[in-house]
């Protein structure tokens, strides 16, 4: 017998794209189940059962028929917005995996069944003692390294010699991996001084290299990218450290890094660039873009949430998230832009490929590397976010406009799990900050929609015409977005202690 959420996905598969066009003819899937679902078969046939050394990791990638853990990455297509050194095929990334950490944590707290949990604690313990460099403390995980299942090493990045450490654009998970190892995490977080010049950030302006050396030495300065969300990324990391062990110096990474960019805004705008020129004359990036920008106040932001080691840091990242939100709205177009000169103005490209790539009309759905992404649904979770935070309109008004922006585009065709994720998110934020029942039934939609196109064997497509499960597209976003989705049908409260759905 057909259930009724597959009898509702089989409905959605034959409406419209534009989410606008979905009317609510069927009984709703049952979300929970279908996380449920996705969750059992993952730690049915997705963990590491490869090489002589077995984990309990999860894979990263899985292709959809006959669940096999493929090796090579040249076989695997690669999806648009994504690029081939950042995929963990063959392998696991934890930081890939960072919301479905979260939602299988939440998910045993739902259930009352406590080995989703457990598949937490199992896979932090495995990663940190067989992905952590012995002598710099720093993980193998982030934007270029992955642990490889089946030699059992940490993995080269492709067409590199060696390996570099940078964190991704999700929130690092420290508190999960404190729960589990706290000598480790904190090895992990102390280890990020491998990414400044020498032992005292102080003396080069705090100034340091987004790819830090993972082997244990500190970075060249005449490699210097020190990019504006990864200052803020390590801010996070040392207020975190700092809530646990109070140490001067951990406050004083903190403050310092925390307040880099902030001392290099523009005195009117509140704005600041991409990346700051290097100490020894490397070429920075001096725009404003609508991903680096408001993902870097928005790290801000909960930094100075997670302990007293820099007061200012939340208030910082409020006022940085305005600053955006101000400048970049266009009325002409009715939407934001992209990218600005720090004084405000529209930034006008001038390399020829980054000039070809701006004349590409890009879907507000859009979420990928550089070009490719539209930047909308990040900016709106920030946006609602800080709404939360602060009881400035402005936060919730900018928030209810992206969401309508999105709801109004049709959905493209490789549409990504993230994207679904995030615009399900986007509109349970809303909910849950105005309890106007659209957004409620707005989330839904989108979710139907998701289930429909994105579901296949038990796991999540990295696009709705892949053959594959691939966690960097953001599936865990989706799981926890179904997840929300599921209490708020139900009228039912976030259990207690969970996440809070951030990303």
């Amino acid at each position: 017998m057909t259930s009724p959420w597959l009898m509702a996905a089989l409905v959605v598969c034959a409406l419209p794209l534009p989410l606008r066009a979905v009317e609510e003819v069927v009984e709703a899937p049952d979300y929970q189940a279908v996380v449920v679902r996705f969750a059992d078969t993952l730690l049915d046939h997705g963990r590491d059962t490869y090489g002589p050394r077995q984990t309990a990791l999860w894979c990263g990638v899985i292709m959809l028929e006959d669940y096999a853990v493929p090796q090579d990455a040249a076989k695997i297509r690669l999806r648009k917005g994504a690029r081939v050194q950042d995929r963990a095929v063959g392998g696991c990334n934890l930081h890939h995996d960072v919301s479905t950490l979260h939602a299988f944590r939440t998910l045993s707290a739902v259930s009352g069944d406590a080995k989703y949990a457990q598949a937490v604690t199992d896979y932090v313990r495995d990663y940190v003692a067989v992905a952590q460099h012995p002598k710099s403390g720093l993980l193998g995980w982030g934007e270029h390294m992955y642990y490889d299942v089946f030699t059992d090493a940490v993995h080269l990045e492709y067409g590199r010699s060696g390996v570099v450490h940078e964190l991704i654009e999700w929130t690092t998970p420290w508190e999960v991996l404190w729960e589990v190892d706290a000598q480790a995490t904190t090895r992990a977080i102390t280890g990020l001084k491998y990414h400044f010049y020498g032992e005292n950030p102080a003396l080069t302006g705090w100034l340091f290299n987004r790819h830090g050396t993972w082997s244990g030495s500190y970075s060249s300065a005449a490699k210097a990218q020190p990019w504006i969300k990864h200052a803020a990324l390590f801010a996070y990391a040392y207020a975190f450290l700092y809530g646990k062990n109070t140490s001067p110096e951990v406050e004083t990474r903190a403050r310092g890094i925390g307040a880099l960019y902030w001392n290099h805004r523009d005195p009117t705008t509140g704005l600041a660039p991409v990346c700051l020129p290097g100490i020894e004359g490397k070429s920075g990036h001096m725009e404003v873009d609508i991903t680096s920008f408001p993902l870097a106040a928005y790290f801000l932001l909960k930094a100075g949430r997670i302990s007293a080691a820099d007061p200012e840091a939340s208030q910082r990242g409020l006022s940085m998230v305005k600053a955006f939100l101000t400048r970049a709205w266009d009325p002409a177009t009715a939407t934001y832009r992209p990218k600005l000169n720090l004084d405000g103005t529209p930034f006008v490209e001038t390399v020829p490929q980054a000039i070809l790539a701006a004349s590409r009309p890009v879907n507000p759905w859009a979420m990928g590397y550089g070009g490719s992404s539209s930047g909308l649904p990040r900016l709106g979770r920030i946006a609602a976010y800080c709404a939360r935070q602060d009881q400035d309109p402005e936060f919730r008004i900018a928030a209810v406009r992206i969401a309508d922006l999105l709801m109004a585009a049709p959905m493209p065709a490789d549409v990504s799990p993230e994207a679904l994720g995030f615009g399900i998110h986007l509109d349970l934020d809303l909910f849950d900050l105005t309890k106007e029942r659209k957004h409620l039934t707005r989330a839904d939609q989108t979710a139907r929609i998701a289930v429909a196109r994105m579901f296949s064997n038990g796991l999540i497509r990295s696009a709705p015409d892949s053959t594959i499960y691939e966690s960097k597209s953001g599936a865990g976003d989706l799981l926890s977005a179904l997840l929300r989705l599921s209490l708020r049908l139900q009228n039912s409260p976030d259990p207690v202690g969970s996440h809070d759905w951030s990303f």
